[in-house]
């Protein structure tokens, strides 16, 4: 989208060095000695380099050369940014005033990594006094989203930091002062998180450029926008503000109040987001306004070696923490089916896996899998097995554990998600015990620095006859009863941590005497009405779910029906992880006598094949406005033929990838971690008609966007 800026001609250029002159495309650079047509004589351009090419007569014919540097005796603003600096672009240039001139490089939905490549060539062409760079969190432009997956968290803010700083550097490099400022603040709490951590990676890259002794400011400029009524701490904007006491004011004011914000809570024309192109507002927009002055206060400000009116300390804004998790899109890796698509054209129709074999399958560089990922989380399904058997997976540089994440059945398409560690080499080894195809989707990724400590899976539990687990605790202890709950110890056993506060672990169900469910909770609060599992007599079923710890350190396990119970734990969440366990509620349940927590989407019918159900998560069964990803456990019952449902971000297209597999006359259920959409809601896509119920269990905050 850049490019839709950088051409064409420019009225500062032309100005200041007397003739019309235009930017070429970045990868043209004209030269002394070339010729150039004779209808662009006396123009100039300015080349990859930032230089300025006059197309002039030599004597012989018409050729690009060299300018010398002219300057005007006015100052010159450049502002880099995005839709919001974009709607206060007239705004801007009427509060620094007439004696200075100001540029642009604005355009709405970019982020910093969209002008940093050019930023150099702009600068060194323009000589600005001042730049300003101010961006809100953009995450769906093309350089945001490797491989097709936008950034998130931890991983974006290190992006905006990356090109700020090179925008930063450029600046200081040709001689001007850059500020790097904070966009306005949001009032839709669905932005604020986002807002907050991108204006803290703008500060902490103005830090390391200032550490050079470079003239480059850390402020915070959007701050003009933070509601008066927000907890301290909070940068949770106000929709309208107290008109000012001068009058100025007047026109746009209703009851002592001005609106600051567009419906949306990001945007600042008050009656709707603007076109990205201009930014037009068809009223008067008192947020841009605003800004405007905030800004052009601080450019004043620096030019005069003055405070800046909105500084603001490096020390009080620190990065905000990295993610424990970094959720995607589901992309599919491995498919063994013939014509089974993935990702990228790789691990595709390679066949059914033998019985007794083990496949590696290359993970990190794929479906925006980064290099320095420790452990992922997957969704893994079998199909078309040729007998009944389980599925291992492990990290391919340790021995294979003694459980398993999969149970499966003959002729049967069963799921299961789970944790998985990463070898050294990126990949993941996948044990069959029977004969089966395998697919595996991920949709998400655990960065170096995530408090979520995975181990290889341990048993924790084990009711059958000779079974083992890795302490010989809960072992051998027999068939949990019809009604009956049993107690689990979890921290400190099989390498988990001490200090966990919640447990992911993978539950099977097995030799059931009859139809029922499994619940698993923590033990300090009331079963809850949901189910992890749900079974029938002579199958073998699993899932796996995230669960709260008790002060004891313990989980609950509630079964409704006689059976075994074998339970693996794949790691653990210690004090201060930015995961929220919460009570298990339901959230969805669309059967005629279904019940959910709040009595939303409860009764709503079975979901017709082919449709997509748009579910509202924000505020309901205890998830904060600040949700950003969710565990969920999915069942679907009732089923009218064969298929499967899909679960994502509604933000995103429908992912080639399936969260659950169901069939008519049966009872499955998963879970899945999902990315919430900027609305709050998840979208769920059912391939055959059924019932759904889904229940969540927990959230993460900051940067899961």
């Amino acid at each position: 989208m850049a490019a839709l800026v950088l051409s064409g001609c420019n009225d500062i250029l032309s100005n200041r060095y007397g003739m019309q002159v235009e930017f070429l495309d970045a990868n043209e650079a004209p030269s002394a000695f070339t010729n150039c047509p004779d209808a662009q004589a006396g123009t100039g351009s300015i080349d990859r380099y930032g230089r300025i090419m006059e197309c002039a007569w030599n004597g012989a014919g018409y050729t690009w050369r060299l300018v010398p540097e002219r300057s005007d005796d006015l100052p010159l603003l450049l502002v880099y940014g995005d839709s919001l600096a974009l709607e206060s672009r007239e705004a801007i240039t009427a509060a620094i005033g007439p004696g200075w001139l100001t540029e642009y490089r604005v355009y709405g939905g970019t982020a910093p990594c969209d002008w940093s490549t050019n930023a150099s060539r702009d600068i060194r062409a323009f000589r600005p006094d001042v730049v300003v760079a101010a961006f809100a969190g953009n995450t769906l432009t093309a350089c945001t989203m490797p491989g097709g997956v936008a950034l998130t968290g931890a991983a974006l803010a290190e992006l905006y930091h990356e090109h700020l700083e090179i925008i930063a550097e450029a600046g200081v490099s040709w001689g001007a002062r850059v500020i790097l400022t904070s966009a306005p603040v949001p009032s839709n709490p669905l932005f604020i998180d986002r807002a907050a951590l991108v204006t803290q990676a703008a500060w902490s890259a103005a830090q390391e450029v200032a550490s050079t002794g470079a003239a480059v400011y850390a402020s915070d400029d959007g701050i003009v926008f933070l509601d008066p009524n927000a907890a301290a701490g909070s940068r949770r904007g106000a929709q309208n503000l107290p008109c000012k006491t001068d009058g100025s004011e007047a026109g746009s004011c209703v009851e002592g109040f001005v609106p600051v914000h567009s419906p949306d809570g990001l945007h600042l024309c008050p009656v709707g987001m603007p076109p990205s192109s201009n930014g037009a507002c068809d009223v008067r927009n008192i947020g841009a306004e605003r800004f405007a002055t905030a800004v052009a206060d601080s450019v004043r400000a620096v030019m005069a070696d003055a405070p800046l009116p909105h500084r603001t300390s490096f020390a009080d804004h620190p990065l905000l923490p990295a993610d424990d998790i970094v959720t995607l899109a589901p992309a599919r890796l491995l498919d063994t089916r013939p014509g089974g698509p993935t990702a990228d054209g790789l691990f595709t129709g390679i066949g059914q896996r033998v019985a007794g074999t083990t496949t590696e399958v290359q993970v990190v560089g794929r479906a925006g899998i980064p290099a320095d990922a420790t452990a992922v989380a997957l969704n893994l399904t079998a199909a078309q097995a040729q007998s009944a058997g389980f599925v291992t997976v492990f990290r391919c540089d340790a021995p294979q554990p003694a459980t398993s994440n999969l149970n499966f059945a003959a002729g049967r398409a069963i799921a299961n998600s789970t944790f998985a560690q990463l070898s050294a080499s990126g990949t993941i080894c996948l044990f069959t015990s029977a004969a089966t195809d395998l697919v595996v989707d991920v949709n998400g990724w655990l960065p170096a620095s995530t408090s979520l400590a995975t181990i290889g899976p341990a048993r924790l539990m084990e009711t059958r006859p000779n079974g083992t687990t890795t302490d010989g605790r809960f072992n051998n202890i027999g068939l949990r009863a019809a009604g009956s709950v049993t107690q689990l110890a979890i921290a400190g056993r099989g390498g988990l941590s001490v200090d966990a506060t919640a447990a992911v672990v993978n539950i099977t169900a097995t030799g059931a005497q009859g139809r029922g469910f499994v619940t698993v909770y923590s033990c300090d609060v009331p079963r809850p009405m949901t189910s992890n599992l749900n079974v029938t007599a002579g199958q073998s079923v699993a899932n796996s779910a995230i669960v709260a710890l008790s002060a004891a350190d313990m989980i609950c396990i509630f079964t409704s029906v006689t059976i075994h119970l074998v339970i693996d734990a794949a790691g653990t969440l210690p004090h201060g992880t930015e995961f929220g366990a919460a009570a298990p509620a339901r959230l969805m349940d669309t059967r005629g006598t279904g019940d959910t927590i709040d009595g939303r989407f409860e009764r709503i019918g079975r979901r017709t094949a082919g449709s997509v159900t748009e579910l509202f998560l924000v505020g309901r069964g205890g998830l904060p406005a600040d949700a950003t990803a969710v565990t969920l456990n999915i069942t679907a019952t009732g089923a009218l033929g064969r298929g499967f449902v899909t679960i994502w971000s509604c933000d995103l297209p429908r992912p080639t990838a399936s969260t659950l597999n169901v069939v008519s006359g049966t009872t499955t259920a998963n879970s899945a971690i999902a990315e919430v959409g900027l609305d709050g809601s998840v979208c769920l896509y059912t391939s055959v008609t059924t019932d759904l119920i889904v229940d969540v269990g927990g959230w993460f905050p900051h940067g899961q966007d």
